[in-house]
């Protein structure tokens, strides 16, 4: 099930679906440590954004973007939409 925030202060809405996430991470073959190294997030927020207990940073945003590429958008784990 996937969680919205939204940014008071820019308008943004950031959608998550953290079992997405997982999924998308375990397809890969990768372990939270491995995505913690690679993104310079840590393994505990992974875990938070997996778990849907909370929303990753625009700069962590920008880091799982750079790791997955496309696919983090793609298999709908991630999106954020600009201020309409």
């Amino acid at each position: 099930m996937a969680r919205t925030w939204y940014d008071r202060k820019n308008g943004a809405r950031t959608m998550l679906d953290g079992t997405r996430l997982r999924a998308l991470r375990e397809s890969m073959g990768m372990n939270l440590p491995d995505v913690a190294r690679e993104t310079r997030c840590s393994v505990a927020s992974l875990s938070v954004w997996e778990n849907e207990g909370a929303c990753p940073s625009t700069e962590s945003i920008a880091a799982l973007r750079s790791f997955y590429g496309s696919a983090l958008e793609e298999s709908g784990a991630l999106t954020v939409s600009d201020a309409e």
